[in-house]
C-alpha cells in the first residue's frame, strides 16, 4: 500500500516535540497533500499543542530550579571549605624561660665591704659575709655533709668576678666531689655561715666547728681575727 509522503513525515516525528509538530503541519500543508486524517487532526489540535508547550515549560522550569539548587549547594560547600582551609591553624608555643642557677647566698662575684670592727672584708654580690676554713690547707675543700650544711660553700656558675676592691688575680675555683664549682680566693675555698641572716652579719667569726676555726677574709685574702 502506498503511503502519502506527508503521512510518512507526520508518523515519523515524535508528537511530544515542537519540531515534530512543525514537520507534521508542514507535511499536511505540502502541495498535493490530501489533508490531515482523523488521527492527524487530533495531533494538530491547538489545545494539545498548548498542553505540550505548557508541559515543556514546566519541565524547563523544574530543570532550572534543580540546577540552581545543586549549583547553589556546590557554591556554598566550596565557600565553606575555602574559608576553613584559609584559616591558619594557631599554634601556641610556650617559650620556656631557663631558670637561673644561683649560688648559696646568690652571687658569683666577690666584693669588698666595710663591716664593723673588721673593716674591709670579702662579701658576695648581696653583701653576705664570706669565710675561710683553716682546715683547708689547699684549694681543695674539706667541708662536706653536716659541715657543708652549716657552712654552705660559695658556689659559682662560671668564672667568678672581683668587684669593688677585690683582686681578680686572687680569684679561682675548685671542683667539689659533687661536681659543683666553689669559689677560691688567695688559695682559700670560701664559705657562708648558715647563722648569718642579713647583710653584714659575721656570726661565724672564730667558730671552731668541725675541727678548725673559721674567719672572715680581708682583700688580701688573709684571715681577720677579732679583738
Amino acid at each position: 500500500m502506498l503511503v502519502h509522503p506527508a503521512h510518512a513525515i507526520a508518523q515519523t516525528a515524535s508528537s511530544a516535540s515542537p519540531v515534530a509538530l512543525t514537520l507534521r503541519r508542514a507535511a499536511v500543508a505540502a502541495p498535493g497533500g490530501t489533508g490531515p486524517s482523523e488521527g492527524e487532526q487530533e495531533v494538530l489540535d491547538p489545545s494539545e499543542n498548548t498542553m505540550h508547550q505548557r508541559g515543556l515549560a514546566a519541565v524547563s522550569l523544574a530543570a532550572v530550579t534543580l540546577c540552581t539548587a545543586v549549583c547553589g549547594g556546590c557554591s556554598s560547600s566550596t565557600k565553606t571549605t575555602g574559608q576553613a582551609s584559609s584559616s591558619p591553624a594557631t599554634t601556641q608555643s610556650a617559650s620556656a624561660s631557663p631558670s637561673a642557677s644561683t649560688t648559696a647566698g646568690g652571687g658569683t662575684s666577690v666584693a669588698v665591704s666595710s663591716v664593723g670592727k673588721f673593716g674591709d672584708i670579702l662579701v658576695d654580690s648581696q653583701g653576705k659575709t664570706l669565710y675561710l676554713f683553716e682546715k683547708d690547707t689547699s684549694t681543695t675543700s674539706t667541708c662536706y655533709d653536716a659541715c657543708a650544711t652549716a657552712w654552705p660553700p660559695a658556689l659559682a656558675t662560671g668564672a667568678p668576678t672581683a668587684v669593688n676592691g677585690a683582686d681578680q688575680a686572687k680569684l679561682s675555683t675548685t671542683t667539689r666531689t659533687d661536681g659543683k664549682t666553689q669559689i677560691v680566693y688567695n688559695g682559700h675555698p670560701l664559705y657562708y655561715f648558715e647563722g648569718d641572716k642579713a647583710k653584714g652579719d659575721t656570726n661565724g667569726e672564730e667558730s671552731s666547728a668541725f675541727g678548725a676555726k673559721w674567719y672572715v677574709v680581708d682583700p688580701a685574702g688573709d684571715k681577720v681575727e677579732g679583738d
